[in-house]
Parts: structure tokens; sequence; C-alpha cells
């Protein structure tokens, strides 16, 4: 529908943008597209929005604030001649900085990419052939960096380039948009990392890529350690992880760790007017998560939940969020909420590598398997006066999984029924005097015992659950040596007939 606000038709720019994406734009779109867009500087910040990353430009993205910015700056480059623009361009961009901020001037890139790789794709001959003879002829010399395969069955991505929709070669400095789907990228490194759409991804080299929107998760081998992902507010900076970088469409950078530890590198926001912000650098370990604003703001990041690509993939989850009452200065970790994935040998913590089985053969009791499941994080075994709120998409029932070893705490059995059935824990630990690994499937290698208690939830409710409860006097004879666990949080959907 057309835009009365607007002085051109917004859908059609739509069109001839996702067009010239795919290769698929004619000459005459061509010429139909530049003179909109030299007409119109709301049209050159759609054009911005939609195409950030093409022309081969080093580096793109910043936020909406800035680019509006330079937008303004449009007015006095507009009757100047094209020698010009590029001059100012050359100017501007200059050589890559050794700093992690590494800003472009947007506006002006906008209306380049028109000129540059837009016009780069014409032949006076065949204008069919032209992307085929210039643009793709210089993306075949470069060097290969990984390969790309579609994690699901809609999958799609491009390079700016015509004819090289869903290309495997991830060449160095490809600029990959994915629009549709998610895939995985094997670097010839062996770092693996998992895209998913709407994604805009450039790799600089095999030790740095460059995340302008979407989120990437990247299992980094043990040869590149130190790889660098950089981003408009942040650089984060790999010590052996598996992590992953969202940038939301906002200029927020939320940085998730699932496994090892990273450095966020970021410009904090400036507490006076005309002061220099200072430029910080948090760690953030196993099981944190923090989100850096355009502005320069950290912030702790609650609740997290991974993307699954496998053919019994769930979207839908029972639980809402989790949350706590607890101010963590000292700490971003976060609850991660795991949709369908109760089963055998599952983790059980963020910050422990910890799994759930079942006590004996027989395994996890059957009505908890193919549940949602909550990852807390066992370091809140001892926190005191502790309150997780769990709030519910839809009617269920919530099942805590308690250690044995604990008092029952008063609103445990208040709020909870016990079913008489338990779950066992795996622990993995190591110590100057031992290594306990963990075991494979149910009855193997349990270390400790969890009961299971039950409640139903309606619709829309929340729940407030928590503290642990004290040691039980048995376990308190044991010393030192009883290492208790925090409590485990399972849902599953009730069926409609069973909701009230």
């Amino acid at each position: 529908m057309h835009n009365p606000n607007l002085n051109f038709d917004q859908q059609r720019v739509e069109q001839l943008i996702a067009a010239q994406c795919n290769g698929s734009l004619s000459p005459a779109e061509l010429d139909e597209l530049q003179k909109i867009i030299a007409e119109s500087p709301q049209a050159r910040a759609l054009y911005w929005e939609h195409m950030s990353i093409h022309a081969g430009l080093r580096w793109i993205h910043s936020s909406k604030s800035e680019c509006d910015k330079r937008l303004a700056d449009l007015e006095d480059l507009e009757n100047s001649e094209t020698s010009s623009r590029e001059v100012a361009l050359a100017q501007r961009v200059g050589s890559p900085s050794s700093s992690w901020v590494r800003w472009l001037p947007l506006a002006i890139a906008a209306t380049l990419l028109i000129a540059v790789w837009l016009n780069s794709s014409r032949d006076d001959g065949n204008p069919e052939l032209a992307g085929e003879t210039q643009t793709q002829r210089l993306a075949a010399n470069r060097e290969v960096l990984g390969t790309l395969t579609p994690l699901s069955a809609d999958c799609r991505w491009s390079f700016g380039i015509p004819g090289e929709k869903n290309r495997q070669e991830f060449r160095i400095y490809d600029s990959l948009w994915l629009d549709r789907g998610a895939a995985e990228l094997r670097l010839v490194n062996g770092t693996i990392a998992q895209l998913e759409a709407p994604l805009i991804l450039e790799l600089v080299s095999l030790d740095c890529a460059r995340v302008l929107r979407g989120r990437v998760t990247i299992d980094v081998s043990e040869s590149a350690k130190g790889m660098i992902v950089e981003t408009a507010a942040a650089e984060i900076v790999d010590l052996g992880t598996i992590f992953s970088v969202d940038v939301t469409d906002f200029g927020n950078t939320d940085v998730v760790v699932f496994q090892g530890e990273v450095d966020v590198s970021y410009l904090q926001s400036q507490l006076k007017e005309g002061v220099k912000g200072i430029e910080s650098t948090r760690r953030l370990r196993t099981g944190e998560a923090a989100r850096v604003n355009e502005n320069g703001t950290l912030s702790r990041i609650v609740n997290v939940r991974r993307t699954d690509f496998t053919e019994k993939r769930i979207d839908a989850c029972v639980m809402k969020e989790v949350r706590d009452n607890v101010v963590r200065d000292q700490t971003m970790k976060y609850y991660e909420i795991v949709a369908g994935g109760m089963r055998e040998d599952v983790e059980a913590f963020v910050d422990r590598e910890y799994q759930w089985n079942g006590v004996d053969k027989n395994g996890i009791p059957e009505y908890l398997l193919g549940g949602d499941y909550v990852k807390t994080f066992n370091d809140d075994k001892v926190t005191e006066n502790l309150q997780l709120t769990v709030m519910f998409e839809r009617p269920a029932m919530l099942y805590l999984l308690v250690d044995d070893r604990l008092q029952e705490p008063s609103w445990l059995s208040d709020q909870f029924e016990d079913t008489g059935d338990d779950v066992g824990m795996d622990e993995r630990h190591h110590s100057l005097k031992s290594v306990r690994e963990l075991a494979v499937g149910p009855g193997e290698s349990i270390d400790q015992v969890h009961s299971i208690w039950k409640r139903k939830v309606l619709h829309g409710e929340t729940i407030t659950i928590g503290p642990n409860g004290p040691l039980s006097p048995e376990a308190t004879s044991m010393g030192t040596k009883a290492g208790l666990n925090m409590f485990g949080i399972v849902s599953v959907a009730l069926p409609a007939d069973n909701a009230q």
C-alpha cells in the first residue's frame, strides 16, 4: 500500500531493490531506480536500509541516527560532479584503522552504490552478461574461506552479485545477505557458524567477521582461537568459545556465551556533553550474556533461547520468560529456555557441565520427555532470598526437580505436589585430586538424585518460586562434601480439555 507521507511509491522502490539484489533488474528499471533515489532523500534512506552491504564497501554499517545525520550531507553534494563525490568518499574512508570503530559515511555510500554497483553490472554490448564478465570474474579470484550449506528447506542467500544466489563458496570480503531460513558456514580452519535470517555478514579474513544485522552462532576451533567479530556497537574477541552475536534492527549488539569466554569491547556512553566516551572491555564467561546498545551502555540479558533447525524443531514454547530478583552487578548470567528439549543427557545448568538423566535404566519419566525446560545457574543454589518468576504463554503442568539433600522449603510444599518420582544428575568435575567425566544414557554415572514436584498452571499465569531450602540434617553431617544443586524447571503444555 502506498504511504501518503512519501513522495515516491515505496512498494515499487522495494520491488526494484529486490530485483537488484537477485540480479534480475533490467536497464530500464535501473534508470527508474536511479531517478527516484536522486530526487528523494526518503528514498535514499530506504535504499540504505536495504542495500547497506553491497558494492564491496569495507564497512558501511552504523546506527540509524548516524545515518540520518549523514543523509543531510546529500543536500550539499547533490549538485556536485560524480568525480567530486568519489574524491570525498576516498578522503572519508581512508585506510582501515587499527581501532575497532570503523564508521563510513553512509549517506555518500548510499548514492555511490547506484553508480558503482549497479552501473558495474551493465555491459554496452550485452547487459545480461555484465555481472558475469565483471563482478563475478573478480569475485571468483578471491580466496575461499569457507563453505555454506542450508539448514532449512526455505534457505536463501545472495552476495549482491547477479547470478550468485545460494553460491556455496564464501570468499574473502564477501558480503552475505541471508534473507530466508538458516545456513551453516564451515570455515577452512574448522570453525563452524550457524547463520540465521535475516542476516548481513562480511568475512574480512578467517580471523575477522563483521555482522551488520542478524544472528550468528560460532563454534570456534582450537586453531582459530582469537577470532574477532565486529559490529557497529562492539568488538567481540574469542578466547576459545561457542558464542552468538545478534545485531538487532535498533542497533543493539547481543552477545551470548554458551561455552568458554569472550572479551567485549565497546565505547561507554559519555557522561557529560562534549566528553568523549571511554573504551571499555568486559569479559563474558560460560552462561553469561550482555547487550551493548548504540549509545555504549552495557546491560544484562536475562533470557536466552537457541534456535533449533533440526527436523524436530519446536518454535512454540510454554514458558514466555524467566526472571529473578537479584541485582547482578558482578555477573551477566542468563536463563536459557530450551523449547521441547527435555531428554536424556541434556545440560542442566548454564554454568556447569552437569546433565539430567534417568536414575536407572528406565530413564527419565515419560511425562517429562519433550517438555520445555530452563537451564538455571547452579551458583544460585546458595543465593539467599532468591525468587524466580516464570511467565507462561498457555496452560501447562509445571515440574520442579529438587535436590534430595535439601529440606523442603515452605513455598515448595505449599504450591507443589510431590510426584514420588525421581530424576538423576550426572556431574562433571575437575579437581587436583580427580576427574569425573560424564557418561551417556540413563542410569549411568548418576551422582545425585532430584525429586519431581508438580503443579498446574493457567494461561498467562506467573509463578514465583525459590530459593533453595537448607541442607537436610543427613546432608549437613557430610560437611563440605555435600555440594547441593539448584533446582531444575520443566513445563509441559496441557491439552485443551485439561487446561482448566
